[in-house]
């Protein structure tokens, strides 16, 4: 969805450079924002869903 923006903001010539800067910025720190909502709420799970998952067995040994 954010590469789609990227793209309308990119190409769409009604747009300035200086807002072009600027909602690249904003899609960025949301982003960010996202990204650190997404991790906060795994961290704070209760369970196996918060463990980090260990590499497969070789069981041919």
């Amino acid at each position: 969805m954010f590469r789609k923006f990227r793209e309308v903001i990119d190409t769409d010539d009604s747009i300035s450079p200086e807002l072009r800067l600027s909602l690249h910025a904003t899609l960025d720190e949301r982003l960010l924002f996202g990204k650190e909502r997404l991790f906060d709420s795994i961290g704070r799970q209760d369970g196996a869903a918060a463990m980090p998952i260990s590499p497969p067995r070789n069981n041919s040994q």
